[in-house]
């Protein structure tokens, strides 16, 4: 297993390129990371994913609130300031949703050359992993999933807003 520090390889100049060659790798040889202390304030606790789209998801400590959150970390978009803006500013939309189905966010910024999300963090088992393991679900649960996702949204939907990577 090969060792990649974040910093070294998602930070650095042409991040865009490091980051998606690391996600290939991770995805087809299961490259274990070296996981950073911390990002910002946030005093990280472990990796919860990685993904092209989505970027590295970390369960993280806030020391300000003493609270778990979810931290999604993933550079800054190349291109146009206009592109940047663009990206940055959906992520900050996301901070006024209130709504049962979509998980609060608390935080956005930029650092290092990354854009961050600090949001709420559940704890559970993701509806993929459910999936995957071939556990049936009774008709009335398969109902309240697709129920709850439908109100979600349509939530962003009523806000001018397309979510364009619903997953489990």
């Amino acid at each position: 297993l090969a060792t990649l520090s974040l910093r070294d390889k998602f930070w650095a100049p042409g991040a865009n390129r490091a980051y998606q060659s690391a996600i290939d790798s991770h995805s087809r040889d299961g490259i274990a990371m070296e996981i950073p202390k911390k990002f910002g304030r946030y005093e990280i606790v472990d990796v919860m994913g990685i993904s092209a789209a989505a970027g590295i998801v970390y369960k993280a400590r806030d020391p300000m609130t003493e609270r778990l959150v979810t931290l999604l970390v993933r550079p800054v978009p190349e291109g146009s300031p206009e592109a940047r803006l663009r990206w940055l500013g959906k992520m900050k939309r996301q901070c006024s949703f209130r709504h049962a189905n979509i998980v609060m966010v608390y935080e956005v910024g930029e650092l290092e050359g990354s854009a961050y999300m600090a949001m709420e963090f559940l704890d559970g088992e993701p509806l993929d992993s459910v999936i995957r393991k071939g556990t049936p679900l009774s008709l009335l649960q398969r109902i309240d999933i697709v129920s709850q996702v439908s109100d979600a949204l349509q939530f962003v939907h009523d806000h001018d807003v397309v979510h364009l990577e619903v997953r489990p």
